[in-house]
């Protein structure tokens, strides 16, 4: 994967007050990214039961974080 992402191509845009990238590299980042949370996600449904339930329920509600994060990001860019 990363070496993926490393060959792709990727773009940057500087403003007075932003900096973002853009690009094949960075769409492949979010996708390579999904994927691994949906899969952390079904993993933590799956051997949650033998999971401690604090460590359980914090990781559930990180993974949520951050793909709530990333589609704000996502949306900020459109």
């Amino acid at each position: 994967m990363s070496v993926i992402i490393l060959v792709l191509p990727i773009g940057v845009v500087k403003g007075e007050d932003y900096v973002y990238s853009y690009g094949l590299s960075v769409n492949a980042t979010y996708i390579f990214v999904l994927i691994y949370l949906l899969d952390r996600i079904m993993q933590i449904m799956i051997h949650g039961k033998h999971m401690n339930t604090k460590r359980r329920d914090a990781a559930f509600i990180w993974i949520v974080f951050w793909i709530v994060s990333a589609f704000i990001q996502a949306a900020r860019l459109l």
